[in-house]
C-alpha cells in the first residue's frame, strides 16, 4: 500500500446543491452499476489510509440503518439521535424496541462502507445495552465482497456506557478464517443479542464515538469539472451541465505518481463515444509539466446529435509501482431541442398550459351550480 495521505470520510447531504448535481446523485443511487473502478483481478488496485468517524452530535442518523431491516423502512421510529442516557458526547444513536414475543432478540445498526482490510485494521465504538438481565452480548460484522460474513461477539456490559474495539483479524467467517488482507468489504453492523426478552419490556442499544481505521481504494481528485463525492457511492458527480457544441474537458489528479491516465467517454446507452489520453507534459491544457496534474482541455465535443441524459467518464490510471487507478464521473448532458414559447427549460408545461389549470377549474365550477340549479337546489 503506497503512503498517502489519510482520506477521512464526510457527507454533502447538509448543502443546497445545483439542480445538475441533484439529478446525477440521483441517478447515481439508482444506478449503482459497478461500473467504477473496474480493474484487472490480477492487478493490484492503488489504496490510501482510511479514518471513519462518527459521533452523532447532529440530527444525523450517519448513514446508519436498522438492522436486521426493519418491515418498513420508509417508517422506523425505533431509529433515532438521543441526547438521553448520559452519551459520551452528549448524543448517541439509539434503537428501541419492545418485542411481541417471548424469546431471543437481536437488534443493532447496519451502514453501507467502501473499505479494504489491511494488517492493521481496527474498530471501536462506546456502546450501551439497556437491559434488567446482565446476558447481553454484542456482534460485529464485516460484510465482505466475496460473499463472506465475517464476526466476532463478546459479552457486552449492561446498563452503562462501555468502549468497545476490535482488529479485524479478530473477526472470524463460518470456517474460524479471519478477513484476508486486501479484501473489500461493502458493510459493516453492530448487533446486540438478548437470550430471552420479555414483551413487556423496552429494550434500548446505543452507539456513540464511531472510530474505523482501514484502507480503501485511491481515486481521483478531479477539478475539471468540479466533482462531488458522495458516500457510500464510488462514483464522482460533476456540479455542471453540458449541452450540444460544449466542450468535455478534464483536469485531474492522483495521490501518487503516475505513469498514464486515460479516460473512456461512454454515452448513456454504454456506447462508447471516445476514448482519449490526459497529458502531464504542458499540452493538451496542461498548464505545468510533470507536476502530477493530468490534463486534456478539448477530450470531446458535444453534438446536436449526441444523446441527451446521464454519460459516464472513467478515468483509468497507472501507478510507478504498478497499482492501478480508476474513477467514474457522471455528466448530465441536455436535450438540444429548444424550449417552447418562453418556457423554463427543465419544466414539461408552459405559461398557458398552467393557465388551463384555474380556466379548466372555473369551468368545473360553472357546470356543477348550472347541474345543481337544474336539480332545483
Amino acid at each position: 500500500m503506497a503512503d498517502l495521505s489519510k482520506h477521512t470520510s464526510h457527507t454533502i447531504f447538509g448543502k443546497r446543491l445545483p439542480f445538475d448535481l441533484v439529478v446525477c446523485i440521483l441517478a447515481t443511487c439508482v444506478l449503482v452499476k459497478s461500473e467504477s473502478a473496474q480493474t484487472n483481478a490480477t492487478t493490484p488496485a492503488l489504496t490510501e489510509p482510511y479514518t471513519m468517524r462518527e459521533d452523532f452530535q447532529g440530527d444525523s442518523l450517519g448513514q446508519f440503518a436498522s438492522y436486521p431491516p426493519a418491515q418498513d423502512v420508509g417508517y422506523e421510529p425505533s431509529l433515532t439521535p438521543t441526547s438521553q442516557y448520559d452519551a459520551p458526547g452528549g448524543r448517541s444513536l439509539m434503537r428501541v424496541i419492545k418485542p411481541n414475543v417471548v424469546g431471543s432478540l437481536r437488534f443493532g445498526f447496519i451502514k453501507r462502507i467502501r473499505i479494504v482490510v489491511n494488517d492493521g485494521a481496527t474498530f471501536s465504538f462506546a456502546y450501551r445495552v439497556n437491559n434488567p438481565k446482565p446476558d447481553a452480548q454484542i456482534e460485529i460484522g464485516l460484510a465482505g465482497t466475496n460473499g463472506t460474513l465475517y464476526t466476532r461477539r463478546t459479552n457486552a456490559q449492561t446498563n452503562r456506557w462501555t468502549i468497545a474495539d476490535a482488529r479485524f483479524s479478530e473477526l472470524r467467517d463460518s470456517r474460524g478464517e479471519e478477513p484476508p488482507s486486501g479484501l473489500r468489504v461493502e458493510a459493516i453492523y453492530l448487533v446486540a443479542i438478548l437470550s430471552e426478552a420479555d414483551p413487556d419490556t423496552t429494550y434500548r442499544f446505543m452507539i456513540d464515538d464511531l472510530s474505523l481505521k482501514a484502507a480503501c481504494e485511491a481515486h481521483f481528485s478531479v477539478t475539471t469539472p468540479a466533482t462531488e463525492t458522495i458516500d457510500p457511492w464510488a462514483v464522482l458527480v460533476s456540479d455542471r451541465g453540458y449541452h450540444a457544441a460544449d466542450k468535455i474537458a478534464f483536469e485531474t489528479k492522483a495521490p501518487t505518481p503516475l505513469t498514464r491516465v486515460n479516460c473512456t467517454l461512454k454515452t448513456p446507452d454504454g456506447r462508447i463515444a471516445i476514448m482519449q489520453k490526459l497529458y502531464d507534459d504542458g499540452t493538451h491544457g496542461d498548464r505545468r509539466s510533470a507536476d502530477g496534474i493530468w490534463s486534456n482541455d478539448d477530450l470531446y465535443s458535444l453534438g446536436a446529435a449526441d444523446q441527451n441524459g446521464l454519460w459516464t467518464a472513467q478515468l483509468d490510471g497507472s501507478a510507478v509501482a504498478g497499482e492501478t487507478i480508476s474513477t467514474v464521473v457522471r455528466l448530465l448532458v441536455h436535450s438540444t431541442t429548444p424550449a417552447t414559447n418562453g418556457g423554463h427549460p427543465r419544466l414539461f408545461f408552459n405559461a398557458a398550459d398552467r393557465q388551463k389549470l384555474p380556466d379548466n377549474s372555473k369551468e368545473q365550477s360553472r357546470d356543477w351550480r348550472t347541474g345543481q340549479r337544474r336539480r332545483g337546489f
